[in-house]
């Protein structure tokens, strides 16, 4: 009987260790950027209700997600763009958590911070993404399966 693991490496053959690091980085930013908007969109609508504003912040998260998911297919315009909104917004929340020294607005720098950090600066998620975009752009490129 087969060891599970060996199935696995045949079906996806076992990264590059920076390849591997890249995408747990990576992953890191998105878990980070994702869920650090989900959880503020959620106190924000305990403490204030349902507004207009919840639906742009719902919004927002919705782009966030679809820009996070075209970084994973590897392209770059979707990294630096991301990279630029949230060096924009830390730009913006930097000061109010300096002044106000509100807990969520420094959580919220904090967030904004660790993923720009992770999607600007890290080789290996660099490598990974270069990766994802080979992939994805060979498997267009890979001839239409013929029928029986």
């Amino acid at each position: 009987m087969a060891c599970r693991g060996s199935m696995i490496n045949h079906v996806m053959p076992m990264m590059p260790p920076e390849l591997r690091r890249g995408k747990l980085l990576l992953l890191i930013a998105f878990a980070v950027s994702l869920l650090g908007d989900l959880l503020t969109i959620v106190v924000k609508i305990l403490r204030v209700g349902l507004t207009p504003g919840s639906f742009g912040s719902v919004l927002r998260w919705l782009i966030t997600a679809a820009l996070l998911y075209a970084i994973w297919r590897g392209h770059r315009w979707a990294r630096w763009l991301m990279v630029g909104l949230l060096g924009l917004g830390l730009v913006l929340i930097g000061p109010v958590a300096l002044v106000s020294m509100h807990p969520l607005a420094i959580a919220v720098a904090l967030q904004f911070i660790i993923a720009l950090g992770l999607l600007a600066f890290s080789p290996s998620v660099s490598a990974f993404i270069d990766y994802q975009r080979a992939l994805y752009s060979e498997n267009k490129k890979a001839p239409p399966k013929q029928g029986p």
